[in-house]
């Protein structure tokens, strides 16, 4: 997963989130939509109940044929008083008679003698001249299961050809926000020790990858003043080392240019072993330096050459190395005395 590209990642989970949206939006639409339909059914159903109630000598006179709905009056021995459309078998068997007659309204879902279709069947019981009877109105599902076949069809289409929109317009969403990072990955990548004060963009605005490159170029101007200080640290240590070089040099030329005495080449050597320890002294004491330049602030403990306590901050590291210069003027001129022996 780490070695997809961050754009991708992200235009999946976007299209991840999207699908599931998408999914429960077609599910509670559909789901509306049914229940939209059962109560325009069982409105429909409640508005044929009373055409029916009407009865002009128990006839009836609904027309659901046409709208394809079946009605039904019964009376209460089981026998049929009017049937629309005709030839119908009784639709209510006597145990559902004996509750319609001695219940009220009802709805129910679900096949019918002699039918071969789901019916939305709304019983209630009425009277006939008097006397007890049942009537039954129903209403077949297949005007509704074809509404939500329509619309089932309808969003299995829609929905996939809207995440596919929806997951380019995702991946181009995270293409633009991520394309100042590519700026800067590209402009890092040519900085270099060859280009001082090369800056990374800073896009415009106050987001979060503007202060990602504000905080970059930040640590930029930090490094470059650290490489600047390590110059001119190695160019002071130089210019340090050399001077015990030469005066050791001096010495033991001196000591060489004619033949000298055992107290003479014995007084030349402990003159080099002074130069020796000097320079030993001012190269640990460097190296404290140095070691205290990369951890932040240190003190020279050991430094009779330097003398110095060297702290962090601007023009701190040159501290020492001007303490250490200003001593070099009795080095030439303990050559010249030794010199002109």
């Amino acid at each position: 997963m780490s070695r997809i590209p961050i754009r991708l990642r992200l235009t999946l989970a976007f299209t991840v989130v999207m699908a599931v949206v998408l999914a429960a939006m077609s599910f509670f639409v559909y789901a509306r939509v049914d229940s939209a339909l059962l109560a325009s059914m069982d409105e429909s159903l409640r508005s044929q109940s009373l055409d029916v109630s009407r009865l002009d000598r128990g006839r009836v006179d609904l027309d659901s044929a046409a709208g394809g709905g079946v009605a039904q009056v019964l009376r209460a021995d089981g026998t049929i008083v009017s049937s629309d459309p005709p030839a119908l078998p009784p639709l209510l068997s006597n145990p559902q008679l004996g509750q319609v007659l001695a219940g009220g309204r009802t709805f129910r879902s679900g096949p019918l003698p002699g039918l071969h279709e789901r019916w939305r069947v709304l019983t209630e019981a009425t009277t006939i001249r008097g006397r007890p009877a049942a009537l039954l109105v129903a209403k077949s599902f297949v005007a509704k299961d074809q509404t939500l076949d329509h619309l089932l069809d309808e969003l299995l289409i829609a929905g996939p050809l809207a995440l596919v929109l929806a997951a380019v317009a995702g991946y181009g969403l995270a293409a633009a926000a991520l394309r100042p990072v590519e700026a800067m990955r590209l402009r890092a990548e040519a900085i270099s020790a060859t280009t001082p004060g090369a800056r990374l963009p800073e896009p415009a605005g106050r987001d979060e990858i503007s202060r990602l490159a504000k905080t970059l170029n930040e640590m930029l101007v930090r490094l470059e003043a650290a490489f600047a200080h390590e110059r001119r640290f190695v160019a002071d240590a130089s210019h340090e080392l050399r001077t015990p070089l030469a005066l050791l040099k001096t010495e033991l030329d001196v000591a060489l240019r004619r033949p000298r005495s055992n107290e003479e080449l014995e007084q030349a050597l402990r003159s080099a072993s002074e130069e020796t320890d000097r320079m030993t002294r001012l190269a640990e004491d460097l190296l404290l330096i140095g070691a205290g330049a990369r951890g932040g602030t240190a003190r020279c403990r050991r430094a009779p050459l330097l003398g110095c306590r060297w702290r962090s901050g601007p023009g701190a590291g040159s501290a020492a190395p001007r303490r250490a210069r200003a001593q070099r003027g009795s080095g030439p001129t303990r050559a010249g005395a030794r010199q002109s022996r």
